[in-house]
Formats: structure tokens, C-alpha cells, sequence
């Protein structure tokens, strides 16, 4: 599978900050998340779980590609996946062997709890306004004011 990647545009201004961009990472191990079949029809989740190896060969661009290649070891609970990151030149600047992915195991209460934020405004105390000025000191333990 080839998946296109980019940095978002609020995060262009850190791309040299990093050979490997966090953002860019993320976006190929989704890629590869999305390659793992559901082919035993139970709906159950991939999460990542490890990689063998991280080879960075250069920098990495804005935009890349993400060639994942399911590898053919693994199990019916993990699966393994080759992941390169591959520049517009084809360049593979970072390749990622042995991604591994698991199936999130089940409980036996199959039940979801779902929980939605309810906001519930309070009215608020008057303030009182007395003219003095408040001061909030903070002191570490570490400190002895005595000496000071």
C-alpha cells in the first residue's frame, strides 16, 4: 500500500526541528494500522505494539510517501508490517521493519460505556472588593525563610 503524508500547516514551521517528524510518524503508522485486515469479521482494533528497527537515512520533507508491505511472519493477534518513508525523488529516507500491531483483547463485558460532558452553569459569588492588594507567595520546602 502507498499512502501520501504531509505536515499539517501549523506544523511546517518545526519541520527542522526533526529527522523523523512526530507528525509524520503518526501519519505512516495510521497508514499501516488501515492495511491490517478484519478479515475474522469480529471488529476487533488494531493497536500498535512495537517496531524491530528504526532506519533513518535522511531528513524528511513536508510531504512523503509511506510504502507499507505487510510482512508474512506474525500471528492471527499481531501483525507485522515494513513501513518506508520514501521522499517525491524516491528516496527512502526512513524505513521501519517489524511494525507489529495487536488486537485489543475483549473483556467479558462486551458492554460500552459512553459518557458525554454536561455543563451545568452555577451562579457566581459577587465579588467583593476591599481595596487591599492580594499577594500569593509559593515557597519550595527546600527553602528556610529564617535564614533568608
Amino acid at each position: 500500500m502507498l499512502a501520501r503524508i504531509e505536515l499539517p500547516d501549523d506544523l511546517l514551521k518545526s519541520q527542522d526541528d526533526f529527522q523523523l517528524h512526530p507528525s509524520l510518524l503518526d501519519g505512516a503508522l495510521q497508514a499501516a494500522i488501515g492495511l491490517v485486515p478484519k478479515d475474522d469479521g469480529s471488529g476487533q482494533t488494531a493497536l500498535p505494539f512495537s517496531i524491530d528497527t528504526v532506519e533513518v537515512s535522511g531528513p524528511c520533507k513536508a510531504q512523503m510517501w509511506a510504502h507499507v508491505r505487510q510482512q508474512t511472519s506474525g500471528s492471527a493477534s499481531q501483525r507485522k508490517m515494513d513501513i518506508d518513508l520514501v521522499a517525491d525523488n524516491g528516496s527512502v529516507r526512513v524505513a521501519l521493519s517489524g511494525f507489529a500491531t495487536r488486537l485489543l483483547a475483549r473483556s467479558g463485558n462486551q458492554d460500552i460505556l459512553r459518557f458525554k460532558p454536561v455543563w451545568k452553569p452555577l451562579p457566581t459569588a459577587p465579588a467583593v472588593e476591599d481595596g487591599r492588594r492580594k499577594i500569593v507567595l509559593v515557597v519550595s520546602p527546600e527553602i528556610d525563610l529564617q535564614k533568608n
